[in-house]
C-alpha cells in the first residue's frame, strides 16, 4: 500500500481488504468502492436459482424462471 494513491477499489467480495485500505489511507482521499460485475451476476443468478427451486411457486412458474435465467445473463453483463 506504500507509495500508491488509491482512488478506486474494485471489490471481489473480500471486505477486509477494503477496510484495511481505508484505515491505512493517510492522504485524505475518499476511496470509491466498485463492485465486481462478475460477483454481482453470480450472486444475482444464485438467488434466481434458489427462487426457481422454491416449493411455494407453481411448477409452471418455476419452469418459466429456470428457462429465463440463461437469457438474463447476457443482459446483465452488458454495460
Amino acid at each position: 500500500m506504500k507509495q500508491c494513491i488509491y482512488e478506486f477499489f474494485i471489490d471481489d467480495g473480500n471486505s477486509s481488504a477494503y477496510t484495511r485500505l481505508v484505515q491505512n489511507v493517510s492522504y485524505g482521499c475518499t476511496i470509491l468502492k466498485l463492485e465486481c460485475t462478475n460477483r454481482c451476476v453470480k450472486n444475482y443468478t444464485g438467488h434466481l436459482h434458489k427462487l426457481a427451486a422454491h416449493k411455494t411457486f407453481l411448477a409452471r412458474a418455476q419452469k418459466i424462471l429456470k428457462q429465463s435465467i440463461p437469457w438474463l445473463l447476457p443482459q446483465l453483463k452488458e454495460p
